[in-house]
Formats: structure tokens, sequence, C-alpha cells
């Protein structure tokens, strides 16, 4: 009797957390539902429950890294509260933003110096982390098209100077070892 009502306890507290995990996710479907969550949790909480669910928190990088506002918003109220493996995914999936929309990432990180991860240099000085180069150059290639054609006039100065970054940091890619 004590290993059926053990079990039944288990059943019943494993099926308790996919529900919640796919209750979860389906909270961060849209930035304005994630931004909503942030609010009733508080940064630091959403934080740690979408980190343990790594499909949420997926889900939420993928949002961000398409580079629209409401997801850059996200990004916002996210990083304060973010510890460092956090704070490298939100760097990275804003990294992946610049080649998706570089007007709303320039326009994002301008004036931003106290942060290095959410600043010109963090974005346009890097790539998301990955252990290929091809993937690195794929990236730098494309957000290096994609700030090319920036023609705003008040982002003119942060587009040369991120494509210069690009640019040089393609160079450090380059001479790196291989993978």
């Amino acid at each position: 009797m004590t290993h059926i009502r053990f079990i039944t306890m288990f059943i019943f507290a494993f099926s308790s957390v996919l529900a919640c995990s796919g209750e979860l996710e389906m909270q961060v479907k849209t930035a304005d539902s994630t931004i909503r969550l942030i609010q009733k949790l508080g940064a630091r909480e959403t934080i740690s429950r979408l980190f343990a669910d790594g499909q949420a928190w997926e889900a939420v990088c993928k949002g961000i890294a398409s580079g629209t506002q409401p997801w850059l918003s996200v990004a916002d109220k996210l990083k304060p509260a973010s510890d460092a493996a956090s704070s490298e995914d939100l760097q990275d999936a804003l990294i992946a933003a610049l080649a998706n929309n570089p007007v709303g990432v320039l326009r994002f990180v301008r004036g931003r110096t106290s942060d290095r991860d959410f600043s010109l240099g963090g974005v346009c000085a890097a790539s998301p982390r990955s252990e290929s180069k091809a993937v690195a150059f794929a990236h730098l290639a494309k957000a290096e098209r994609a700030v090319t054609r920036v023609t705003t006039r008040d982002l003119k100065q942060m587009r040369n100077e991120c494509l210069a970054s690009l640019r040089e940091y393609r160079k450090v890619v380059r001479s790196s070892p291989s993978e």
C-alpha cells in the first residue's frame, strides 16, 4: 500500500511539473505576455523559472533574437536581474537581433555604456557563442549586410562604428584557432 501511495504521489508530482512547464512556455509566447509575467513575478524570479524550463527560456531568447521592439523591451527588463549564464544568453540573443533589426538594436544600445553586454561594442564586436567559425562568419556577414543598410541619419555614426567593430571582430575570428 505504501508503494502504491508513493508511486501515485510521484506520478502526480511529475505530471504537475510537466503541466507547469508547458504552462510557463505558453506564458512567454509573446513579448507582452512575457512582460506581464515579469511584472507578476519580478525579473529575478521570472529568469529563475524560465531558465529552469529550458524550452521556455529558449523561446524568450528566440523572441529577443527577432529584434522586434517588444522583445527588446523584454531583454531590457530581464538584464538587470540576470546572472552570468542568463546574461550570456541575453547577449547572444541581442547579438543575433542585430542582423534582424539593426535600426532597433542600434537604438536600443544607444547611450548604454555601463553594461558591456548591451552596449554598441558588446553587440557589434561579437557573434553569438558558437564552437564553429563558420557559424560566427555567417552571423558576421549577415549582420554586416543588415547594418550597412541602415540609412537613418541619427544612427549614421553608430552604424559606422558598428561596421568597424564587425569587421575587426571578423579578423579576430579568422585568427583564432580552428574548431
